[in-house]
């Protein structure tokens, strides 16, 4: 194989070995073989990423089959489209993780979602699925966006974060389909919990959670 590559240096050569990609590169002293440091296989069902890894990459994961992922602390930044087109339903995203990209979780049917209050930033159709509209003249384009997001746990939430989710889901599409919402918070106040109680009255049709 290394011969070949000599023989083709257009052509980029990959080899596969236990779903780890190792890919060649030229040089000077002829061919280096290097471990990405990613799964790259395009059949995965439950995978998780390694320690020290910052940043998930623009459609790193895309259309691989995934069906389950971890994502361990010390990621910052999970790229657009990352995991576009895959099968996971459940997503926790750690206390480290501060942008989701556009489209990152689009085309899964993602239907549980765990992050953190900690000014975390979600793109455009992160969490969304398109179906076909029933109603053509409604909808010109023939199709439907939606989140299908039916549980959201929200950990060291407050009521601002779930006034915020409750007065902007529709608008941005990220939430509109919420059936439960979970606040999980050790050190809310009476104050607090008043005020919680209150948005739990006004969205009687979401059903709100205190855990504390």
């Amino acid at each position: 194989i290394k011969e070949l590559a000599n023989k083709y240096p257009n052509i980029r050569i990959n080899l596969i070995r236990n779903n780890v990609l190792i890919f060649t590169n030229q040089n000077e002293d002829g061919i280096k073989l290097i471990e990405n440091d990613q799964y790259r296989d395009t059949n995965i069902e439950s995978t998780e990423i390694k320690d020290g890894v910052k940043t998930i990459k623009d459609s790193q994961y895309k259309d691989m089959n995934i069906e389950s992922f971890e994502i361990k602390e010390g990621v910052q930044i999970i790229g657009e489209r990352a995991f576009f087109g895959n099968k996971i339903k459940k997503v926790y995203l750690p206390k480290s993780v501060k942008k989701v990209g556009d489209a990152a979780f689009m085309h899964n049917g993602v239907e549980e979602l765990t992050f953190h209050n900690n000014g975390i930033e979600f793109g455009e159709e992160c969490f969304s699925l398109m179906r076909e509209a029933e109603n053509y003249e409604d909808c010109p384009s023939g199709f439907v966006i939606y989140s299908p997001i039916q549980k959201l746990t929200i950990i060291d939430g407050d009521y601002v974060i779930l006034f915020k989710i409750l007065c902007t889901a529709y608008a941005h599409n990220l939430f509109s389909r919420v059936q439960q919402i979970n606040i999980v918070n050790n050190n809310m106040g009476v104050f607090e919990l008043t005020k919680i109680k209150e948005l739990a009255n006004k969205y009687p049709n979401i059903r709100i959670n205190l855990i504390r």
